[in-house]
This record gives C-alpha cells, sequence and structure tokens, in this order.
C-alpha cells in the first residue's frame, strides 16, 4: 500500500465531527440491541467478561492504528501475540524451574515478550520500508514464519508452569468493576492518542499515510518512520502476548489465531481508512468495544460460539465497505 497518492480532500470539520459520533452511536445501538434479546447483557458480569476480553483486540488495534494510517496493513500481530507468548512463557518457565525469585521471573517474562514482539515489527519494517516488500504480502509472510516458530518452540504443547501471582495481579478488579488488564490496556492507548495528536511522529504518520511523495519532498525520512510504526506494533503484540498469558497462566501455540482480522477490524470500524491519512485512538478504542461486545452478547443470547466468528467477519465486511464508501467520496470530490 506504500505508494503515490492523490493529495487528501478538505472536508468540513462537522463531517468529521459525525463520522466519529456515529461509530459511537452503533455501539450504543448494539448494547440497546443485546439488552433487549438477550437477559443479564446490561450487566456487571457481561461487563467484566467484555472488558476483560477486550485488551486481546485493543492493543493489537492500536499497533494496527498507527499501521493503517501510514497507508500499510500488519497481518502478522496476531501470529506474534502468539510467538510473544510462548517464548515469554517458556523462559518464565525455566527460571521458575530453577526456583528464581517470582519478581525477577516476572521482569523477565516481560522483557522477553516485548523483546520477542519487537523483533518482529523491525522485521516487518525493514522488509517494507528497505526491501520494498508490500505490506500485504510481508506480513502474511511473517504471519507463517510467527506462526511455525511458535510450534517449533513450544512443540505444540501447552506452556502450564509459571508463577501464579502473575494471574492473581492481571484478573483482579479494581473496585470489583475495573479489571487490572483492562487498566493496563488503556496505557498504550492513551499513550499512542496523545503520540498522534501532539508530536511529530503522529503528524509525520499522517502525512505518509495522506501523500507519500509530499511526506518525502518535506524531508521526511519515510524509510526509518515506517520501519519505527511496525516496531512498535510489533512491541504491543509482545506486550498483548504476556497479558494473555498472565489472564489464563498457560501458554498455548494457538495464542492469537486470527486477532489480527479482529484488530483490523477494530481500527477500520473507528473511522479509520486502509488508504492511509486517517484514523484516532478514539475511534479505534470503541471500535473495539464494537468488535469485543459481540461475542458477549451472542452468548447471552444463547447462540453457538460459532456465530462469534461470523459475527466478527460481518463486521469486517460492513468495515471495509464504509471505507470504500468514504474513499469513493474523497475521489468524487477531486
Amino acid at each position: 500500500m506504500v505508494g503515490n497518492r492523490s493529495a487528501p480532500v478538505t472536508r468540513p470539520a462537522w463531517v468529521d465531527y459525525l463520522a466519529d459520533r456515529l461509530v459511537a452511536g452503533v455501539l450504543v445501538l448494539l448494547v440497546v440491541a443485546f439488552t433487549v434479546l438477550g437477559r443479564g447483557f446490561f450487566s456487571l458480569p457481561s461487563w467484566l467478561a467484555t472488558a476483560t476480553q477486550l485488551p486481546e483486540t485493543l492493543i493489537l488495534a492500536v499497533g494496527e492504528t498507527l499501521v493503517i494510517i501510514t497507508a500499510g496493513i500488519d497481518l502478522s500481530v496476531g501470529a506474534v501475540l502468539g510467538f510473544s507468548a510462548m517464548t515469554s512463557a517458556i523462559a518464565m518457565q525455566a527460571m521458575t524451574n530453577a526456583q528464581s525469585p517470582q519478581p525477577v521471573i516476572l521482569v523477565v517474562g516481560l522483557l522477553v515478550a516485548l523483546l520477542a514482539g519487537l523483533g518482529w515489527g523491525i522485521l516487518n519494517g525493514v522488509l517494507i520500508a528497505r526491501v520494498r516488500v508490500s505490506p500485504f504480502i510481508a506480513t502474511l509472510a511473517t504471519l507463517g514464519m510467527a506462526t511455525g516458530a511458535t510450534f517449533i518452540i513450544s512443540g505444540g504443547s501447552t506452556v502450564t508452569t509459571m508463577p501464579a501471582v502473575l494471574g492473581t495481579w492481571v484478573n483482579a478488579a479494581l473496585f470489583g468493576v475495573f479489571p487490572v488488564i483492562f487498566l493496563l490496556a488503556l496505557v498504550p492507548v492513551l499513550t499512542m492518542a496523545f503520540v498522534l495528536s501532539r508530536t511529530r511522529f503522529g503528524l509525520r504518520s499522517y502525512a505518509i499515510g495522506s501523500h507519500l511523495r509530499a511526506a518525502r519532498v518535506a524531508g521526511i525520512d519515510v524509510r526509518r518512520h515506517l520501519v519505527k510504526v511496525y516496531a512498535i506494533a510489533g512491541l504491543l503484540a509482545g506486550f498483548d502476548g504476556l497479558l494473555v498469558t498472565a489472564r489464563f497462566v498457560t501458554a498455548t501455540p494457538f495464542y492469537g489465531a486470527n486477532d489480527e482480522l479482529s484488530a483490523i477490524a477494530a481500527v477500520i470500524v473507528g473511522g479509520a481508512s486502509l488508504f492511509g491519512g486517517r484514523g484516532n485512538m478514539f475511534g479505534t478504542f470503541v471500535g473495539a468495544l464494537i468488535v469485543s461486545i459481540i461475542p458477549t452478547g451472542l452468548i447471552v443470547m444463547g447462540l453457538s460460539a460459532y456465530w462469534q466468528m461470523v459475527g466478527v467477519g460481518a463486521v469486517i465486511i460492513l468495515a471495509v465497505f464504509l471505507d470504500q464508501l468514504r474513499h469513493r467520496g474523497r475521489e468524487a470530490a477531486l
């Protein structure tokens, strides 16, 4: 998706204002519909279930937002999550068996997960920015590589030996209402919201996605910037992998499977454009909520778990369709 693009069309501020609030309106409609159709949806247990599941999609979506704003795509984040979770779990298992102090085990587990994710992210960035492989092909390749590597290092087995306190902390709920894992997920959301809106990094990301050639003329080192963007996406996937491992106090080779689809759906539903130059963390957060409440709502309605995948797939199709309509509207205005 990196290539020449037409200059962005300036639209009235009220158009973007309404677009952002339309996403929130969809969320409200879904909550109302599930509340009416399913008993117990609008309840504390339902909220806790959703808030506990949300971070897995939300954190990946934060990194995916940065990538999509630059007119890229990262299909590997789910596989990177799984690889990071497994490498972290294996490291913590080895240290647990060696009877290392728990604080040391937890710190090492975090570092291993972050470094694993960062490594895959840098590889993606180098392939795309330096080798000039298209984002779709490059991240599709690393998706397969990370998935295969996860099964190789784990032997296809589940890792269960790690400090139990990891799950105790992450699965706790502040005041019985806000799961700790949900609060941890808000850290990258708020951080990247600030970065996108208040820093040169954010301005450069939008510039690259809006008009690549103009960004180069303006003196932006596009290659270096893209490597940074994909590195951040990988780093966040690594962090997400540790949280998923902590949530279940186990690691399986199947963690992260298809999570990239939910993350992309959340970003596009949140108002970002696959053509680049548009997106924000508020929209991504609401989009992730929409994607995450669908499984909870369907369960409350008594539908099979298989319908959850159908529901998320439908959201992806709708999101891409709306993005196409927005893009056609921009082209027609030229």
